[in-house]
């Protein structure tokens, strides 16, 4: 990597939490600020912040615990001011704020969650929101295109890209992706237990894993149903995420008695390494960092295609198997049961999978966005 010596241009980095456990976006931030500052003087503008990390420099801004979109302009405000203090050569935002030269946008944006609405009083309902309108506000100036200022929008999938473009047209053409990628463990150093005593399970059991924090979005109904249309290879189903297990219903106690509510996880190397397939029928994902994290591990993935899934854009029929309707559980059942019965496919699907993840590198999605930063500087 470049500029690894003195004279290093200061990069303003803009998230409300720096850390690598809060979430996808935050994580993303996290992980890709640990590459650049080897490049860059790093200063971190956030809200909380875990630990003090050698070569960043850290200003906490106030924060209120709500209402959150208050908040949200509060960060917006407390940043600006900052900036305006301290000058920065670049300033790259992974939140909703005003002044960014660079954005990085990790969800769908809200005008397609409002004005894409079929129902008119929904789409009506946001001008009695003072939610809503903050976050509109600070979104459109988010993705304002003007001839005299340089800034660039970066998705982190091709499925980010498109929702970007359906909301904001004038947005075409000045978008870049650039994907999440993985840390890559040292193997001996992950969390060794013995899950098959630990909860029980057979060795000789077929290991469905599914990890989420919204089951109904994420598909575990969905997944529930598949697996009792193919009982009579009893599979079990390890569920890790935060929701409430009630929310989903099985048809049959023995069922039931193979599926394990883990809850949340912070180490789940052990799950991916002796699961035989991970699950992700999600209904919405702008990339989903749970799939990379299974292929690097080993897993094969059946996961929803790409007008769900950001992370399917990138696959093919070597590396994974996609679901046409990810509501389907007839369609799933039958991927598991092509899965199950034919080792040739699942050793194949294994293989490749860690073939793609180990090329997922955070250095270089690093140099990735030291380009972009290169045109605006």
């Amino acid at each position: 990597m470049r500029n690894e010596g003195r004279n290093k241009k200061k990069l303003a980095v803009l998230t409300r939490n720096f850390s690598p456990h809060s979430g996808g976006a935050e994580r993303y931030c996290y992980e890709l600020t640990l590459k650049l500052k080897k490049i860059f003087e790093i200063h971190v503008i956030c809200q909380e912040y875990p630990e003090n990390i050698e070569g960043i420099n850290f200003y906490k801004v106030p924060k209120l615990k709500r209402p959150r979109f208050l908040n949200q302009i509060l960060f917006s405000f407390s940043a600006y001011i900052y900036t305006q203090i301290e000058k920065f050569d670049i300033i790259h935002s992974h939140e909703m704020v005003t002044f960014a030269n660079v954005y990085s946008i990790h969800v769908p944006t809200v005008k397609s969650g409002v004005f894409h609405q079929k129902n008119f009083l929904n789409r009506l309902s946001v001008l009695f929101s003072p939610r809503l309108l903050s976050y509109l506000f600070l979104e459109k100036r988010q993705m304002k295109i003007s001839s005299d200022q340089k800034k660039a929008i970066v998705a982190v999938s091709n499925l980010n890209k498109k929702n970007i473009e359906l909301s904001y047209p004038k947005t075409k053409g000045h978008l870049h992706i650039v994907s999440p990628a993985i840390e890559l463990p040292n193997i001996n150093q992950t969390v060794k237990i013995n899950v098959y005593e630990k909860y029980k399970i057979p060795n000789d059991a077929r290991i469905i894993i599914f990890v989420g924090h919204n089951f109904r979005r994420k598909g575990l109904q969905v997944l529930i149903n598949a697996c009792e249309k193919i009982k009579n290879l009893s599979p079990w189903i390890l569920v890790i995420g935060r929701d409430n297990p009630e929310s989903v219903f099985f048809s049959s106690s023995e069922s039931k008695s193979r599926t394990i509510f883990l809850g949340e996880i912070s180490d789940i190397s052990p799950f991916y390494s002796i699961a035989n397939v991970m699950v992700h029928p999600t209904l919405g994902d702008t990339y989903g960092m749970v799939v990379l994290e299974a292929m690097f591990y080993q897993t094969p993935v059946i996961i929803s295609n790409e007008d769900y899934c950001g992370i399917a854009s990138e696959l093919n029929e070597l590396n994974s198997i996609k679901l046409k309707d990810p509501l389907s559980s007839s369609e799933l059942s039958e991927a598991l049961l092509i899965f199950f019965n034919n080792t040739e496919i699942s050793a194949q699907l294994s293989k490749n999978a860690k073939i793609f993840a180990e090329n997922k590198t955070w250095e270089k999605v690093a140099l990735k966005f030291c380009s972009i930063y290169d045109e605006i500087i």
